[in-house]
């Protein structure tokens, strides 16, 4: 689900988990997040 133009919400949306869901999810995994290009670039 990490890929560049995915939202939380459409994460939220495919998985069939609310967005608290998702936002923890990244909070506990430690993924860096840096925006380029309004996109979102995951290392």
């Amino acid at each position: 689900m990490l890929v560049c133009g995915t939202g939380i919400r459409d994460i939220s949306e495919i998985e069939e988990v609310g967005i608290q869901k998702v936002l923890s999810v990244w909070v506990t995994s430690h993924i860096e997040l840096f925006t380029k290009s309004f996109n979102y670039i995951f290392s």
